[in-house]
């Protein structure tokens, strides 16, 4: 056995000394461990304050593309008003108007030009925004063929317009004199200002934007927990199961006014141009019930096909009224 004091086996297992480089490398090793104990906090703190900035980057992205969304909507409205006043005040117009009618038919093209700009900017917003949440460096990774198709469709949407052209004079006897009144519309700015109403699409993007869903915390935060993905379709079955009666009554009228003057600007070259809008106003509510009562019918090409038209849009905010119906009816 050992002596009092020393450890057991020390006679057997005499103790070596230890080299130098061990010791040296067992200090490196300690000292490592240190700075890495050390840099932890740093390296949390550091990812909360770039997350933060992060939020706070995104929040003010979401306002930006709010705010460009609603602007490129009031722009499309003002292109609209105008072609429509154009359209209207050129029926009636003389050929001293023709200075007057050239400056509405700028400014229709100067709020398009406009607004193909903001339509860029909200795109560019999203893919910002994307990057963002997927903290991506690279904004080629953000940007897929469809998303890039897509831009150019809206493009080509949004541009569509009647371009400033002089127009022609005509002469025509009235009583014992004889007027000059400017040419109506032509085939083509008849066709460029009833595709000028593309723009609307513009609407269901700023609603989905503006709306409680994506507004309200609670609600995304119980998309992301299920997975909901907050697109217009999302939003519109909301509404309808909120208040339906006030979605389809604006769907209703909003679509019977303006076929009723698409149809009226189709059909006002071949008849007397007086009394188009009222009979147009009296043929698309037929069309919508499906009635047909043959007192009044469509003589142009143009007017069959927005009858037609008409006719296949209305039959969605059907299917959504007897579907809602059937779901009151099931609950009770």
């Amino acid at each position: 056995m050992g002596k009092v004091g020393l450890p057991l086996f020390t006679s057997c297992f005499p103790a070596t000394p230890r080299s130098e480089s061990s010791l040296e490398m067992q200090g490196r090793a300690e000292a490592t461990e240190v700075v890495i104990l050390n840099s932890k906090p740093a390296r949390a703190g550091g990812r909360s304050r770039e997350n933060l900035l992060r939020l706070g980057r995104r929040k003010v992205m979401v306002e930006e593309r709010k705010q460009i969304a609603a602007w490129s909507l009031g722009l499309a409205i003002i292109g609209i008003v105008l072609m429509v006043l154009h359209t209207e005040l050129l029926w009636f117009s003389h050929c001293k108007w023709f200075l007057y009618f050239f400056m509405v038919k700028c400014t229709i093209s100067l709020s398009t030009g406009v607004l193909l700009v903001l339509i860029v900017a909200f795109h560019t917003k999203e893919i910002q925004l994307f990057m963002v949440d997927n903290s991506l460096d690279d904004w080629r990774i953000a940007v897929s063929a469809r998303k890039l198709a897509w831009i150019l469709l809206e493009l080509v949407a949004c541009a569509v317009h009647p371009f400033p052209a002089e127009k022609t004079c005509s002469t025509e006897p009235v009583g014992d004199m004889m007027s000059e009144h400017s040419a109506f519309l032509s085939d083509i700015d008849v066709v460029l200002s009833i595709l000028m109403f593309l723009r609307i699409y513009l609407l269901p993007r700023t609603v989905l934007l503006y709306s409680r869903v994506l507004v309200d915390a609670s609600y995304r935060s119980i998309g992301s927990l299920n997975k909901i993905k907050f697109q217009y379709h999302f939003v519109m079955k909301i509404l309808m199961n909120t208040c339906p009666g006030r979605v389809l009554l604006i769907l209703t009228v909003g679509l019977w006014v303006i076929a009723s003057w698409i149809l009226s600007v189709c059909e006002r070259q071949s008849t007397d141009g007086s009394e188009q809008l009222t009979k147009a106003m009296w043929l698309i509510p037929i069309t919508f019930l499906t009635i047909g009562y043959g007192d009044v019918v469509p003589q142009t090409v143009c007017g069959k096909v927005v009858c037609l038209c008409t006719g296949v849009m209305v039959s969605n905010p059907k299917a959504w009224k007897l579907r809602f119906r059937a779901k009151i009816v099931q609950k009770h």
